[in-house]
């Protein structure tokens, strides 16, 4: 082979060594803020511009195209999970800046998907937490609320975030219930900004006991930032045992049977003289009569409910109660004669006191056709309703206590 065709040919393989491209690296995700570790491992932000106000930043590599490529950023914190897309510019890189508690235990996870394959990569946050002196709380519901042991309240409690400014969407309120009695539900909320104002609500439910309960409100970033409301707890409706004692209208002493003569004139013609005569003839005729006595007193075994009429008034129960021996003519209506002057507290004592109107059916004689000896069998009669047929008062015990106590002495 000459000389010039080994230069020729040694010029031609020069040119396809060049123009065949080296293999393409594999795209990837690497942090830009903070800057990519040398040894492989996470990134750690460690410093923020502005205290609790973080912002982080990663790359897209090896990638044609890049330009609006949206890239997921999830930060995950106490309480709290933020979620946002941030699009990566021309040069790959995406940015993304919340306000934020401290670092410990918080973590950013970027994801973006290239070419069918999804890239992660994730940044630890050690940085300095939202310092604020102007935010604080206050209740946008009523500071004092009234429900029921272990119910929920029917209302909301919600509070607002003040002097938020544009940290609002980033804040996290959390309810904490005093002595683990009740609880928030949910327990961290988000806040909102709604007609101008930055508030977290939350559904509370009460936990079991009567009288006040507390539930804490604060801010996740700031647990100084905080609120106490309270609520008002009442007992649930109790069905209870006892006696009543009542003055009662409604009983009968006796059936009289009375005798009374008619006299009845009448003139007579004597068929033979034509003449005509008064006639007086004396009938006997039989009556019934009853006899009513009021105000006898009666004293009964009864059984009853008594409950909270509405919540909020706290000084206020009623009760309903019927005789145990005949509960289809005997009824009670009332209030508790304790709560009204020893307050909520005393719903958690079983026994309790109740002033009460006695009310029900009587019987009432009608058309009363009865035996010549006075046997009152055949008098026809009808049970009639009648309110009051008394007052008096009914002492009682719950029903569930009681059947606990004896449980205890006869097990």
């Amino acid at each position: 082979m000459s000389k010039a065709l080994s230069r020729s040919l040694a010029a031609w393989f020069a040119v396809l060594l060049f123009a065949v491209p080296a293999t393409a690296q594999d795209p990837t995700l690497t942090c830009s803020t903070p800057v990519e570790p040398a040894t492989p491992g996470a990134c750690t932000l460690k410093a923020t511009t502005n205290p609790g106000q973080h912002s982080v930043t990663v790359q897209i590599n090896n990638a044609i195209g890049v330009t609006n490529t949206p890239v997921e950023f999830t930060v995950e914190e106490p309480g709290r999970t933020i979620k946002a897309n941030s699009p990566a510019g021309a040069d790959g890189k995406a940015t993304f800046s919340w306000f934020g508690a401290a670092g410990t235990g918080v973590k950013v996870t970027a994801k973006a998907t290239i070419a069918g394959r999804t890239l992660t990569r994730v940044i630890d946050v050690n940085a300095p937490a939202a310092a604020s002196t102007q935010r604080s709380l206050a209740p946008l519901s009523d500071s004092v609320v009234y429900g029921y042991e272990k119910r929920q309240i029917k209302a909301p409690v919600i509070v607002e975030i003040q002097d938020a400014g544009e940290r609002c969407d980033s804040a996290v309120v959390v309810f904490r219930a005093y002595g683990a009695v009740g609880a928030g539900s949910p327990d961290s909320v988000r806040a909102v900004r709604s007609s101008g104002r930055c508030a977290a609500s939350t559904w509370w439910r009460l936990g079991e006991g009567v009288g006040r309960q507390h539930l804490r409100a604060s801010l996740a970033d700031e647990p100084a930032k905080d609120l106490v409301l309270s609520a008002v707890a009442r007992a649930t409706p109790r069905l209870n045992a006892g006696i009543v004692s009542t003055y009662d209208f409604r009983h009968y002493d006796r059936v009289d049977q009375t005798e009374r003569t008619i006299h009845i004139t009448r003139r007579v013609v004597d068929p033979v003289t034509g003449d005509s005569a008064t006639v007086v003839t004396d009938s006997t005729a039989k009556t019934i009569s009853v006899t009513e006595v009021d105000g006898e007193a009666f004293t009964k075994p009864v059984v009853s409910v008594d409950f909270p009429i509405l919540a909020r008034w706290t000084r206020l129960r009623a009760s309903l109660g019927a005789a145990f021996e005949n509960a289809d003519t005997d009824w009670y209506v009332g209030i508790s004669a304790l709560q009204p002057f020893r307050g909520v507290s005393q719903e958690a004592v079983g026994a309790d006191f109740h002033a009460v109107i006695h009310l029900g059916r009587r019987d009432v004689l009608k058309d009363p056709k009865c035996d010549d000896d006075g046997n009152t069998s055949d008098c026809k009669s009808k049970k009639e309703f009648i309110l009051p047929l008394g007052i008096g008062f009914m002492a009682t015990f719950d029903a569930t206590s009681l059947l606990s106590a004896l449980g205890s002495i006869f097990p």
